[in-house]
């Protein structure tokens, strides 16, 4: 065995780094007894009439133009944005092989077989 395995062993993991059974884990979060009663005393201290008055406020803001307002809004009622992911090597250049997928019917076509496909139908 060699030292990492040893020292995997003595801190409650197998041989090869998995939680060994019987191993508690971790402190979990100390914090969690009173998160608990915090959100439970915020519950029970707001109204359904609080909630939608508190809703009408951001919508209103969002209506006269407040940026932050309508971010907010519109990413707790559709969802936030998804951020675009940089796929360039560094010179602008996306040089990396494109993986994707073409929905035919009920058939979900592969790269390839998908490539293939789109230039038959002229696509």
């Amino acid at each position: 065995m060699d030292d990492d395995r040893i020292q995997n062993v003595a801190i409650g993991r197998t041989p090869t780094g998995r939680f060994a059974v019987g191993n508690r884990g971790g402190p979990g979060n100390p914090f969690i007894r009173r998160v608990t009663k915090l959100r439970s005393a915020l519950l029970k201290a707001v109204t359904t009439e609080d909630i939608a008055e508190v809703v009408q406020m951001l919508i209103d803001k969002a209506k006269a133009g407040d940026v932050a307002a309508a971010r907010e809004l519109l990413d707790r009622t559709i969802g936030k944005a998804r951020q675009p992911v940089d796929v360039t090597s560094g010179d602008g250049v996306d040089d990396r092989p494109v993986e994707f997928t073409l929905n035919i019917g009920h058939k979900v076509l592969p790269g390839a077989v998908a490539e293939q496909k789109l230039l038959e139908q002229g696509g």
